[in-house]
């Protein structure tokens, strides 16, 4: 299982958006998160149907094809539907984390985020 070392962007509403591209090959690779995720986002820009595997639920996307939802989760599995080992698909994906992890955990901070933005 291949954990993401990617940074995650920080976005006006606070969240927190990793994203990244790499190729799904035949044999399933499995993506792993040190913080779990509330939504799920895969473009698939190879030239075959991959299966991906996040949150419980199992999705086949075409070439040039997405697929997004809400969904808690704290890995994903990509495979390339191909007979041939030798052939990937590049796949784009971007995994969200909504609000600031751990923000309800200090006490005041929200509303402190709150009165700085009026």
């Amino acid at each position: 299982m291949a954990k993401v070392n990617v940074q995650p962007e920080g976005q006006t509403n606070g969240d927190q958006m990793t994203q990244f591209t790499e190729v799904a090959w035949k044999k399933s690779a499995t993506y792993s998160f040190d913080v779990k995720q509330d939504h799920f986002y895969l473009l698939n820009q190879g030239n075959e149907v991959v299966e991906v595997k996040v949150g419980g639920q199992t999705r086949t996307i075409d070439p040039g094809e997405s697929w997004g939802e809400e969904l808690e989760y704290n890995s994903f599995s990509v495979k390339a539907l191909t007979d041939d080992d030798d052939t990937g698909a590049q796949f784009h994906t971007i995994a969200t984390v909504y609000g600031i992890p751990g923000l309800d955990r200090i006490k005041g901070l929200q509303d402190d985020l709150n009165n700085a933005n009026k």
